[in-house]
């Protein structure tokens, strides 16, 4: 074997070590690979946190929950007058949460413990919510569920899948 083909070999060997130690670092997560994920996918929420920016998270996550719940109503296809019950609920809720964060950021900032209160606070008006109107939404005549209450469904003899 001449020298030449004894340094293509180690060199070859030596990037095809190195590459695989790589893509194996990456694809081998070590016992603190989920605490890194989260770390970097919540890297903008870290605590004692502004509380300018907390307020624009919270307005944010607000308004991605009016757009899930306008969709779910155009889907349900629920009559205007329950429709306008549920954005008037959802109206009532976000006042309370608003309300709740500004108390929370008075001092400037927002600290850890107030922002799981605030969650907290925000699941359980949602629950209360849920509740009222998944109630008023079943009693309306054109609600398409699951199911009706009494566990009966509807039936349409023009869809053949019905047949």
């Amino acid at each position: 074997m001449t020298i030449r083909r004894f340094t293509f070999i180690a060199t070859t060997l030596a990037i095809v070590l190195a590459a695989s130690t790589a893509t194996a670092s990456q694809q081998a997560p070590g016992p603190n690979h989920k605490a890194a994920i989260a770390a970097k996918r919540y890297k903008h929420q870290k605590f004692p946190m502004q509380a300018k920016r907390f307020q624009k998270l919270l307005r944010k996550r607000i308004k991605r929950t009016r757009v899930k719940i306008n969709r779910i109503l155009v889907k349900r296809r629920a009559p205007k007058a329950v429709a306008k019950k549920v954005n008037a609920q959802l109206a009532k809720n976000v006042q309370q949460l608003l309300k709740a964060a500004k108390k929370a950021s008075a001092d400037g900032v927002v600290s850890k413990v107030e922002a799981r209160r605030l969650r907290k606070l925000a699941k359980r008006l949602m629950k209360v919510s849920r509740k009222k109107l998944n109630a008023r939404l079943q009693r309306s005549k054109r609600y398409r569920g699951k199911g009706n209450k009494d566990g009966s469904t509807r039936f349409n003899p023009a869809n053949p899948w019905n047949r």
